[in-house]
């Protein structure tokens, strides 16, 4: 079953090589996922990322976006059928069950995605919701109210909403108004406060102007970099170099 229990969908594989997600309270397939060579045996929506999780007795274990339906990966370890797959909430990893023994590998990471602009405003992802708050403050002064150095801020967090990707970073714009959210190769501006959609678009990197409330640049691609001006695209280049591995804002952009 999904997990969060906002969508009434139910997955399932067969022996047709394919897995498919099902919408249970009108009966209808959702989508078709193809790839596996062989039987499938497992399949799973992973409990804290948005992942489908599909194991075969071709031997591999497939990754999929579970709002996109895009493939991500497949492991191969070399050990014959995969049969099993389990998976907690607490984590971010995944057992897998083969004929010849069993893996447990961790997907992503656990870093935290999280952004502070200039006044001490905190915005973080916590799988899709935006969350936020303020630290400017909480620590006391210079007297006797000030916490130690390494204790934990007394913090009451606020729910800004759900993001529409499954947030990979999260950065603020030069005057904390708007915050950039990226993953996936795309990317969302939203206004800080409440989380409206102000621009969008794909890009493998996003950074801010150190100046210009609006301005930004993406890198399309590993050969062109475009800049944007007020929100509005102001022009392309390619990089004379033979690919672009980064990006870097600031001043100079």
């Amino acid at each position: 079953y999904y997990p969060s229990g906002d969508k009434p969908y139910i997955l399932s594989g067969a022996d047709d090589r394919t897995v498919k997600i099902w919408d249970y309270q009108t009966k209808s397939i959702v989508h078709s996922l193809d790839g596996h060579s062989h039987n499938v045996c497992s399949v799973l929506f992973h409990p804290k990322l948005p992942l489908i999780c599909s194991a075969s007795e071709d031997g591999t274990v497939r990754l999929w976006q579970s709002t996109t339906y895009r493939a991500e990966t497949t492991l191969n370890y070399g050990m014959e059928r995969a049969w099993a797959l389990a998976a907690t909430r607490e984590t971010t990893k995944l057992a897998i069950g083969f004929d010849e023994g069993c893996v447990v590998v961790e997907l992503g990471s656990d870093d935290a995605v999280v952004s502070m602009d200039g006044t001490g405003k905190v915005v973080w992802a916590k799988n899709n919701e935006i969350q936020t708050m303020t630290v400017r403050g909480l620590a006391g002064g210079d007297d006797e109210d000030a916490l130690p150095d390494g204790e934990r801020l007394p913090v009451i967090p606020r729910d800004l909403g759900a993001c529409e990707l499954y947030p990979q970073s999260i950065k603020h714009n030069c005057n904390g108004r708007f915050i950039a959210v990226c993953g996936d190769g795309e990317f969302i501006i939203y206004t800080a406060q409440a989380l409206r959609n102000k621009a969008f678009g794909q890009a493998i990197d996003f950074v801010w102007s150190a100046t210009g409330t609006g301005d930004y640049a993406i890198r399309e691609s590993v050969s062109r970099i475009k800049f944007f001006k007020n929100f509005k695209e102001s022009r392309a280049i390619k990089p004379a170099t033979a690919s672009a591995d980064g990006l870097f804002g600031g001043h100079l952009l």
